[in-house]
């Protein structure tokens, strides 16, 4: 699985956040680390990797990357991008203004990433299964 998230700025908050909804995801239990991938700005890849040092999620460690191209091809499970509709098996997540109306999966409502909407609609069809805890606290569920 892929978890893919997009901001507009707010740097540690953001990433802080992303981090945060990475822990609500029934990620696969494979052994190999939890690879978090920047696209572009928004997120600062060395705040991000002092928000995850030392930190793992279901067993997994956790490490972060900038990164150009193919989130797939470059190992990512979690990435921060623009990207709307990424494909089976990612997590998509922005701050656009109805992201998760459009299809979406996460969009992040305001600068710090700590208010959220998600559309379980679009994770369904993507093979995303999200913790009942994190749909209980979205702000609206499609």
């Amino acid at each position: 699985m892929l978890l893919v998230i997009s901001s507009r700025n707010n740097d540690y908050d953001k990433a802080d956040s992303l981090y945060a909804v990475a822990q609500y995801v029934r990620w696969p239990e494979n052994g190999q680390p939890l690879t978090f991938c920047v696209i572009g700005g928004g997120i600062n890849v060395g705040q991000l990797s002092e928000i995850i040092k030392g930190k793992t999620i279901r067993g997994r460690s956790l490490q972060a990357k900038s990164i150009s191209g193919n989130p797939k091809g470059n190992g990512c499970d979690v990435l921060y991008s623009n990207i709307a509709n990424a494909g089976r098996g990612i997590l998509t997540v922005s701050s656009n203004d109805n992201f998760a109306a459009n299809g979406g999966m996460v969009e992040f409502l305001n600068n710090n990433g700590k208010h959220f909407n998600i559309n379980k609609t679009s994770a369904d069809k993507a093979g995303i299964k999200f913790t009942s805890n994190i749909l209980t606290v979205a702000k609206k569920v499609y």
